[in-house]
């Protein structure tokens, strides 16, 4: 997955989410259908475990959006990223388990990320509870 097709996926879930005030005017019928069907067909995207694995690990996800008004913000996306891509990991632990089930590198792999991501998740609903808007201009996402 390169870097285009991140930044879709990060839109679309910010889109589907609409967590940030700054989100709301990118969100219409259109686009909730277009977030909608990136969602799903990331579901079905054959290299999902290992793009699970470092959304789940990069420690930060920020979506780059100009207003209206024309002036650039980043919007911190991680808590939506994190669910959302925990949420496709349990379809894919349900689904394609078995076919990971002789890799314990890569079990372990799993185990570790979900654990991370869990701990990451908590420091910032700990650190900063309404920690949307950045401001200022850093990539889409941060190790």
């Amino acid at each position: 997955m390169d870097d285009n097709q991140k930044l879709a996926l990060y839109r679309a879930i910010a889109i589907s989410t609409a967590s940030s005030p700054l989100i709301l005017p990118l969100v219409t019928p259109q686009s909730r259908s277009q977030a909608f069907h990136t969602l799903e067909e990331f579901k079905k995207y054959p290299g999902r475990a290992t793009v699970i694995l470092e959304l789940l690990q990069t420690e930060r996800h920020i979506l780059p959006i100009i207003d209206n008004n024309g002036t650039s913000n980043n919007v911190d996306i991680t808590a939506s990223t994190k669910l959302y891509v925990l949420t496709v990991l349990q379809s894919f632990l349900k689904t394609d388990y078995a076919k990971i089930s002789n890799n314990e590198n890569d079990r372990l792999a799993i185990r570790n990320a979900v654990m991370v991501a869990a701990r990451q998740l908590l420091q910032q609903s700990m650190s900063n509870p309404d920690n949307t808007n950045t401001n200022n201009n850093n990539s889409a996402t941060r190790n």
